[in-house]
C-alpha cells in the first residue's frame, strides 16, 4: 500500500485518459479499503485482488448475474461485503471455482458493472504475468535494482524485457534451423492440456493463452555458453544433449 500511494492515481492510471475507467489487479496483501474507495470516487480506478483468509469481512447481500453467459462458467456466487467498522465502502466478492484444479478462490473487487467471469478473467492474467516476473527474479537473480532513480531502474526494466523477448527468439530459431525441441517439456504441457479437457474447461480457462517462461535448462545453457567462445554448432548440440538426457 505504500508503494501504491507513492505512485500517486495519475501514474496508477497509466497515463489513460481522464473519464476512462482502470482496473488494477493487485496482490491481496494491498487492504487498504478506505483507499480503494477514495481513488474510485476521485480518479476512476478500480481495484480487485484476491480475498486473504484473515479477513473478516461481513456478507450484505447477494448480486444476481447472467448464469447462462458462458463467460459467467464457474462463478459460484457474486456478493456485496463490507469490512465492517467504518472501513471504506462496500466492495464485491466473486467466488469461483478452477475447473482443473477444484480450487475455490474469492476475489474482491470495487468494480460493480462487469460480468463476473470478466473479473476472475483478469485477475487469472495477472498471474500470468508473475510466471514471467518469476523468471526474472529467480532465473536470471535480478533481485535489486541497478539504481535508486527512476531512469536506472526504467532502463533495468527494458533491458530485462529485452533479454526475456531475446531469449524467446533465439529458443525459437533453434526449434526452427536445428530442430532442437525440449520435448518433455512440451509433453508436460500436452499432459496438462489433455487433464483441463478431461476435467472440463470453461471461458476464464480458455479464453487466454499463458506467457510462457524459458525454462531452467534453456537459461543455464545460454549462461554457460554466452560467455564462452564455442562454435555455433557445439553450443546448439550441447543442448540437444541437455534436453535428451536431463
Amino acid at each position: 500500500m505504500h508503494a501504491l500511494k507513492r505512485l500517486g492515481t495519475d501514474a496508477l492510471r497509466g497515463g489513460q485518459p481522464k473519464g476512462k475507467k482502470v482496473i488494477l489487479a493487485w496482490d491481496k496483501a494491498g487492504i487498504d479499503f478506505a483507499f480503494r474507495h477514495k481513488v474510485k470516487q476521485s480518479s476512476g480506478l478500480d481495484f480487485i485482488s484476491r480475498e486473504k483468509e484473515n479477513m473478516k469481512l461481513i456478507r450484505c447481500g447477494e448480486r444476481s448475474f447472467d448464469r447462462d453467459d458462458h463467460r459467467n462458467a464457474g462463478v459460484l456466487s457474486d456478493e456485496y461485503v463490507g469490512p465492517g467498522g467504518g472501513a471504506g465502502a462496500m466492495l464485491r466478492r466473486i467466488t469461483y471455482l478452477d475447473p482443473a484444479e477444484g480450487t475455490r478462490y474469492a476475489y474482491l473487487t470495487t468494480e460493480m458493472g462487469l460480468p463476473p467471469g470478466l473479473l476472475v478473467l483478469i485477475y487469472k492474467q495477472r498471474w500470468d504475468v508473475e510466471k514471467v516476473f518469476d523468471e526474472l527474479k529467480t532465473k536470471l537473480v535480478e533481485k535489486k535494482a541497478w539504481g535508486s532513480k527512476a531512469t536506472a531502474k526504467a532502463t533495468q526494466a527494458q533491458f530485462l524485457c529485452l533479454a526475456h523477448n531475446l531469449m524467446v527468439l533465439l529458443e525459437e530459431d533453434l526449434l526452427k534451423v536445428e530442430q532442437i525441441d525440449n520435448a518433455k517439456e512440451r509433453k508436460r504441457k500436452s499432459g496438462r492440456k489433455e487433464k483441463a479437457e478431461k476435467d472440463g474447461t470453461n471461458f476464464v480457462a480458455t479464453a487466454l493463452q499463458r506467457f510462457t517462461v524459458r525454462t531452467l535448462k534453456f537459461i543455464r545453457w545460454l549462461r554457460n555458453f554466452v560467455y564462452r567462445p564455442t562454435s555455433r554448432e557445439a553450443a546448439p548440440a550441447r543442448l540437444r544433449h541437455v534436453y535428451a538426457t536431463f
